[in-house]
């Protein structure tokens, strides 16, 4: 779970794309999801559900390949660069 203000921080800071080893950025269970609103209002991602990230080195260039499905979101193949 990531706080909206922190959101908020990294989309002023640059990042165009917020990714993360859990389901959402955003408390689940409830209807609200003040992170998506920020990052998504922002005009930029959301990535959700990776995996092995903590094995990466601390630099790496990632690219991340989405279905070409219609809809808000599609499932995308992650891949790192070092």
């Amino acid at each position: 779970m990531l706080d909206p203000a922190a959101a908020r921080v990294l989309i002023d800071r640059g990042v165009h794309v917020l990714a993360v080893d859990t389901m959402s950025p955003d408390p689940t269970g409830g209807g609200d999801f003040p992170v998506h609103e920020v990052v998504l209002g922002s005009d930029h991602l959301i990535v959700e559900n990776l995996c092995g990230v903590g094995s990466l080195p601390d630099r790496v260039r990632v690219g991340f390949f989405p279905l070409k499905i219609s809809g808000d979101g599609a499932p995308v193949r992650a891949v790192a660069f070092t």
